[in-house]
């Protein structure tokens, strides 16, 4: 009788649910640029229909700037989400370029969209 024999195996298995939250994160952060623009519409629209001109910043509701600050954040934040679980899946290096990716867009969000609307 012949002895069966096994392909040796491998100390670096496939890790598919890292490889997956990894994609989707960097899915969603190039998602977030058309994201923005749909989101910019949105407002746009909205101040339109409250009789004021969002391109001038004259007469937008109240509502307007943190419900568009949201929208633009929620796929960033999402990325980073997705980055994270990479992370603790073992995929170290390459989940760090979506996660500092999505962060430094947050960042200029933030510090130039905060100035712009609320300042």
């Amino acid at each position: 009788m012949g002895v069966l024999r096994h392909a040796p195996q491998s100390s670096h298995t496939a890790n598919p649910t890292g490889d997956r939250a990894l994609h989707w994160s960097w899915y969603l952060f190039l998602l977030s640029y058309p994201w923005h623009l749909v989101g910019g519409g949105i407002a746009y629209w909205l101040t339109s229909l409250a009789g004021g001109d969002f391109s001038a910043g004259d007469g937008v509701p109240g509502y307007v700037y943190p419900a568009l600050y949201l929208w633009m954040l929620s796929p960033l934040v999402a990325s980073i989400v997705l980055a994270v679980m990479a992370w603790m899946k073992g995929r170290r290096l390459a989940a760090i370029a979506p996660a500092l990716a999505s962060a430094a867009m947050i960042v200029v969000i933030t510090v130039f969209g905060a100035s712009e609307w609320f300042g």
